[in-house]
C-alpha cells in the first residue's frame, strides 16, 4: 500500500498518547513519526504542509519542519484524501458516550507542484 500521511490523528484527546499525531510513509516500515506537538491542534486552525521530493519527504505545522524522512519516495503519482471516520481495533473502542457532531474542519486546501516535475 502506497501512502504518505501529513497528519493522522486517532483517539479522543490530544493529551491521550493515542490522540498523538502520526507522521507517516506507509510503503516502507522504517518511516513513522510521532512527533510531541508544543500545541494543541484541536483548539484553532494551523497550516500542515508536507514537501515531497524525490529520496525526501518534509512534514511541517505552522510553518516550522517538524520532521525529515530520507529514503526512497514512490514513482506513481498520488491523490489527495481528506476524511473523518469511526474505527474501533487498536486504538480501542467507540465510546458510545461521547456527543456528535465529531468535526473536522478544513478551511482550505493548496496544491503546488516544482516546475521540474
Amino acid at each position: 500500500m502506497l501512502e504518505i500521511d501529513i497528519f493522522e490523528q486517532q483517539g479522543r484527546f490530544i493529551t491521550d498518547r493515542v490522540s498523538e499525531v502520526d507522521l507517516n510513509v506507509h510503503f516502507t516500515p522504517d518511516a513513522h513519526f510521532r512527533p510531541r506537538l508544543e500545541v494543541d491542534v484541536s483548539a484553532d486552525f494551523h497550516t500542515w504542509a508536507m514537501e515531497w521530493q524525490e529520496g525526501r519527504i518534509d512534514w511541517y505545522l505552522d510553518g516550522e519542519r517538524l520532521h525529515t524522512y530520507h529514503g526512497p519516495t514512490p514513482p506513481e503519482r498520488m491523490f489527495i484524501l481528506l476524511a473523518l471516520f469511526q474505527y474501533s481495533g487498536w486504538i480501542g473502542e467507540i465510546d458510545p458516550q461521547m456527543p456528535y457532531p465529531r468535526d473536522f474542519e478544513i478551511d482550505y486546501v493548496r496544491v503546488y507542484q516544482r516546475d521540474e516535475c
